[in-house]
């Protein structure tokens, strides 16, 4: 009975898993920042609920989210997070943008310290406004085709403007889907049964 009533229980809790969508990124500085040249490669991900509820703020032709996280390896540096940060998913404004953005860490790269309210900020636009109509939070199709060429990470110190550097791939990391946990959670259980009784 035990045994059973963990079963259900873990199959039920499966589906309630929030859909968490996450991007990679790559791409190369155009300018030297700090200690880095232009040209050295840079890589990271981006992650967020996709069911989270907008918060909109007239007159912006969007919503604003709230990201999981933000993270950055930059010349083969140790990667490093930023945390938790916001994203903006503007339509027609007069372009739709995607816009991500640390806005609570104080760590440095290159030498230089990053400014806090967005001293990391990926800024995908497509400038015929034709990407999306509405701003819900996009789910995990998009490539970096679906932009225009002028797809950007930005890098901006306490006290200078930013620094630019130039994607050259972005691409969801899939998650273990619903069903591949619910299988993987059944077969954990049936072996754990079969060991009690040996």
């Amino acid at each position: 009975m035990k045994w059973n009533l963990l079963l259900v229980l873990s199959l039920w809790a499966m589906p309630a898993r929030a859909a968490v969508v996450v991007y990679g990124f790559a791409g190369q500085l155009d300018a030297p920042f700090g200690t880095l040249a232009a040209g050295t490669p840079f890589s990271g991900e981006f992650s967020y609920e996709q069911t989270q509820t907008a918060i909109v703020e007239p007159p912006l032709p969007g919503g604003r989210y709230v990201s999981l996280n933000l993270s950055l390896m930059i010349g083969g540096s140790p990667p490093f997070s930023t945390g938790s940060g916001t994203i903006y998913v503007l339509d027609n404004a007069p372009f739709d943008l995607l816009r991500v953005l640390s806005t609570t860490f104080t760590g440095s790269v290159g030498g230089l310290p990053l400014w806090s309210a967005g001293g990391v900020e990926l800024l995908l636009p497509k400038m015929d406004g034709s990407l999306w109509s509405g701003f819900a939070l996009p789910g995990p199709g998009l490539t970096l085709a679906d932009f225009d060429s002028s797809v950007r990470l930005a890098l901006t110190t306490q006290g200078s403007g930013p620094v630019i550097g130039t994607l050259t791939s972005l691409a969801a990391v899939p998650e273990p889907s619903g069903a591949m946990l619910s299988a993987a959670g059944l077969m954990f259980l049936l072996r754990w049964r079969r060991m009690g009784r040996d």
